[in-house]
């Protein structure tokens, strides 16, 4: 019953915000079955508050090591116009990190299904050389395709700047090099 209606039905409803909602849900027995609920109402009514709300709900998750967050976060963004879902990503992007959760960060990157504008293509670089920073580069080789994908994701003209910067910051003997410079070649990214 709570998936069918528009959510913002439940606003009107108990005259609250899409936050204050979620957190009295929280409260109950029922918290994971309303939450779930309320995705799948998101996702048939796309709302760019109940996007936001739920984002930060699925964040809250992705603490306890929810592997969900990130796809779940990436389907929720996927029916907002683009300069709203835009806004929203770069808003995850940002709290993702100032969390720590760049991992999560990450894969919601590789989640997102649309081409970044200037703004989110930055983003997702500096969050990659975070990732770098904080790995012993164990996961190079994984990341390599991961990164491939970004090609059809990131703007070209202010991503040939981003990759350069990043393998300058890097060095040449980091194990990360050869998947960054994949990137480059794979997709004719130039400065």
């Amino acid at each position: 019953m709570l998936s069918i209606p528009p959510p913002r039905e439940w606003l009107r409803r108990f005259n609250c915000s899409a936050a204050e909602l979620l957190e009295a849900a929280g409260r109950t027995d029922y918290a994971q079955e309303v939450f779930g609920a309320l995705c799948a109402a998101c996702l048939r009514h796309p709302d760019t508050e109940w996007v936001a709300a739920l984002s930060a709900a699925w964040r809250a998750r992705a603490r306890e090591q929810d592997r969900g967050a990130a796809p779940g976060i990436a389907a929720l963004l996927a029916g907002l116009p683009a300069e709203a879902r835009d806004a929203q990503l770069q808003a995850e992007i940002s709290a993702l990190r100032s969390r720590g959760s760049i991992e999560v960060c990450m894969q919601l990157l590789s989640c997102s299904d649309h081409a970044w504008p200037s703004a989110t293509t930055a983003l997702a670089f500096d969050a990659l050389l975070a990732q770098i920073r904080e790995s012993s580069g164990a996961n190079a080789v994984l990341m390599r395709s991961q990164l491939e994908s970004w090609g059809r994701h990131v703007e070209v003209t202010s991503a040939g700047p981003a990759v350069h910067r990043v393998l300058e910051k890097i060095g040449p003997e980091s194990p990360w090099r050869s998947a960054v410079e994949r990137l480059l070649e794979t997709h004719r990214i130039s400065n």
